[in-house]
This record gives C-alpha cells, structure tokens and sequence, in this order.
C-alpha cells in the first residue's frame, strides 16, 4: 500500500542528526512500496540542506551529495495545481 511522506521525513534519511527510528522503517518500506510526494518536496528538501549548509551544519560537498540522493530516492511525486495550494493555505 502506497504512502505519504514530507520533507520532515525525507530530512531525517538524509542528514545523521535528524535520524529517528520511525524514518528509518519508512524508508526501509520504501524500498518495497513506493511513498508519495507533493512535488513541492523536492523544494522544500532543497531549501532545508541550503539552510543547513549556511548554517555549517554540512559543507557544500556534502549538501551536493545529499541533494543526489535526494534524487535517487524511491518517491512518487505527485504534481501540485496552484489553486490546490493556494486553498491549503487558507486563501
């Protein structure tokens, strides 16, 4: 059975200070069910390591090698209509 995931998830398998036990079993299903994503994900992912790169919590290398597993990661991303977006955020 497919599932949700968010950056909140995709953060704690990538950077070591933000691993929990819960991401890990997700991510260890996920190599069997493919999670899905609001595409918006991948921005949000992205912004995060940036953050943390500026605030020298990873180096620039390591945020480029993080941002490549990103990519090779198993998730479904799902497109976001800006209507839908706009009416998530109460407008």
């Amino acid at each position: 059975m497919a599932f949700v995931i968010d950056a909140s998830v995709v953060l704690a398998w990538l950077l070591p200070d933000e691993r929990s036990e819960a991401a890990q079993r997700l991510l260890r299903r996920a190599v069997h069910e493919r999670p899905r994503a609001p595409s918006l994900l991948m921005l949000e992912v992205g912004n995060a390591l940036l953050q943390a790169e500026r605030r020298t919590r990873l180096y620039r290398a390591a945020r480029l090698e993080l941002l490549d597993a990103l990519t090779a990661l198993p998730i479904a991303l799902e497109p976001v209509a800006a209507d839908a977006m706009l009416r998530a955020g109460g407008a």
